[in-house]
């Protein structure tokens, strides 16, 4: 078969029931009993889709990390999770084959939830809140759609090379190494962010000028080798941190 879907109404919820899910007599279909060789036959696809419905469902940590013996987690293309608010750690990483993620109500991404998804190139998660520790670390991503974000954990975006642009106008809190080694970076908006961690900008060489209007913490190596930066202005500073720009042979406009 072509398209494979996990719903939601063929499950109680999602968790180690999602780790069982082939052993589940009524996996497939709302009631429906197929036989072992049925299950067999039914794993024969090309493009799996997992979609649950019910309301305030969750992801909980390695919900579908453990999947490989019953599918290969390069046969997994999209991800539509229309309902879940919280997705747990681990939850989809390594998925190789992940190119699309929809998650419209999801709150929480759990730490490593979607690192080395290598082919997913564009997220959106509108109310998502935070952000864990390596969510989307080795991801393909060129762009990030957090409007909601206020905290992003430790190299969270850590090294996306493809990454262009990042808006989030509702964090305040970037944990250390987030946006390190992201090397097509060139334009980031934070007009809330207060705490920039360390390493959170390292090896961005197409980064030219940024502005932090209220951060007043600025992490060791915030900015080392941005060898293009130019112009950098956090006038609410209050401390910046050892080697902060380090090889930034650009600079020649600093606003405290």
């Amino acid at each position: 078969m072509s398209d494979f879907i996990i719903q939601g109404e063929t499950l109680t919820g999602l968790g180690d029931q999602v780790r069982r899910i082939i052993n589940t007599s009524s996996a497939f279909t709302p009631g429906q009993m197929v036989s072992k060789a049925e299950k067999l036959s039914l794993l024969k696809f090309e493009n799996v889709v997992i979609m649950p419905n019910q309301i305030g469902w969750s992801v909980s940590s390695g919900a579908f990390e453990n999947l490989g013996s019953h599918f290969s987690k390069k046969e997994v293309l999209g991800i539509d999770l229309p309902t879940v608010t919280s997705v747990g750690s681990y939850a989809f990483s390594g998925y190789s084959a992940l190119t699309t993620i929809s998650l419209p109500s999801a709150v929480y991404i759990g730490d490593y939830a979607f690192e080395y998804c290598t082919r997913l190139t564009s997220v959106s998660l509108p109310v998502a809140t935070d952000i864990g520790e390596r969510a989307f670390m080795n991801c393909a991503l060129r762009t990030i759609d957090l409007p909601a974000a206020e905290h992003i954990g430790r190299s969270a975006f850590s090294p996306c090379g493809g990454l262009t642009s990042i808006s989030l106008p509702a964090a305040t809190h970037i944990g250390e190494g987030a946006f390190e080694y992201c090397t097509s970076l060139t334009s980031v908006s934070l007009p809330v962010a207060e705490y920039i961690g360390d390493s959170v900008f390292r090896s961005s060489p197409d980064l030219t000028a940024i502005s932090l209007p209220v951060a007043e913490y600025i992490g060791n190596n915030a900015f080392r080798d941005c060898t293009a930066l130019t112009a950098v202005s956090f006038p609410a500073a209050t401390s910046i941190g050892k080697y902060a720009f380090v090889n930034c042979i650009a600079l020649t406009s600093v606003n405290l």
